[in-house]
């Protein structure tokens, strides 16, 4: 009966104790399936830019060696390529499997801004501080066209 008592008389505590329980949050618990992805996946390489240029003046701290940051990178919708591009308009083809360069590519006369990859996975767009955009066919490495833009 006591502790009836005391519930009652302290209504402010039963209100702190109810958003504690909506403050939680449920426990996030990893599928099956994102478990065996996460196994299957290995260190293959380490990546703090694109190669050193002259006119870059960036240094790995770790290793001291000099390289061109990177701006943005993305996977293509098969995970199977990674894109990257920098500062100085270079894009470089990956493969995240192997972590190998597989192409390099060159049109942009300026820092790469955004990239993206179509939806049927065959092209990309990238866009340029330059005011440019450009498609490029991703297996080839082609331009397919390019978009000027004006100040």
């Amino acid at each position: 009966m006591q502790a009836r008592t005391e519930r009652s008389e302290n209504p402010n505590r039963e209100m702190f104790i109810k958003k504690q329980k909506l403050r939680r949050k449920p426990a996030i618990r990893a599928s099956d399936e994102t478990l065996n992805f996460a196994k299957g996946i290995q260190h293959l390489k380490t990546c703090f830019g694109h190669a050193y240029s002259a006119e870059s003046g960036s240094v790995n701290e770790e290793s001291g060696e000099p390289f061109i940051p990177i701006y943005n990178s993305t996977f293509d919708k098969s995970g199977r390529l990674i894109i990257t591009a920098d500062e100085e308009g270079l894009i470089k083809v990956w493969s995240s499997e192997t972590g190998l360069l597989l192409t390099n590519l060159k049109g942009h006369t300026g820092g790469i801004l955004s990239n993206d990859v179509s939806p049927c996975n065959k092209y990309f767009v990238t866009s340029s501080v330059d005011l440019s955009a450009r498609v490029w066919d991703i297996y080839s490495g082609r331009c397919l066209t390019a978009f000027k833009g004006t100040e």
